[in-house]
Parts: C-alpha cells; sequence; structure tokens
C-alpha cells in the first residue's frame, strides 16, 4: 500500500539522522517525522484525506527547508 511505502521513507529519513552531532535541528527533525509517520498511519486506519493533507504540507514543508539549503 502507498500509505505503507511513505512511512517507510520516513523512517528512512529518521534512521539517516545523526542526533549527537545534529543537535537540536536533528532532535526536532526526528519528532517531526515520528509524528508525520504517526499520522499516516491513523489516516491508514481511519481513510482519512483530512490528515494526509496534513501530512503532505509537513513534508512539502520539510522539503522546502531542504531545497533552501541546498541553495
Amino acid at each position: 500500500h502507498l500509505i505503507g511505502r511513505v512511512v517507510g521513507i520516513i523512517n528512512g529519513l529518521r534512521e539517516s539522522l545523526d542526533l549527537e552531532k545534529g543537535g537540536e535541528i536533528a532532535t526536532n527533525l526526528d519528532s517531526l517525522y515520528d509524528y508525520i509517520g504517526t499520522r499516516l498511519c491513523a489516516a491508514e486506519r481511519e481513510d482519512g484525506e483530512e490528515i494526509l493533507m496534513e501530512a503532505s504540507n509537513l513534508l512539502v514543508e520539510v522539503k522546502a527547508g531542504w531545497d533552501g539549503i541546498a541553495a
């Protein structure tokens, strides 16, 4: 299922964080990724379009942040 694949990607992002060297940013990203993963699982159980939009918006913000770093 597609949501399961997205949760897998989110978990991969979490696993790539270096919480020791990344400091507050890594800790905040870890919390955010955990929240998004939890919300996606809830959306899968509840078939919640609103939850999916919330998760999507959060991921768009994270991507914008990474894009800003690259620029």
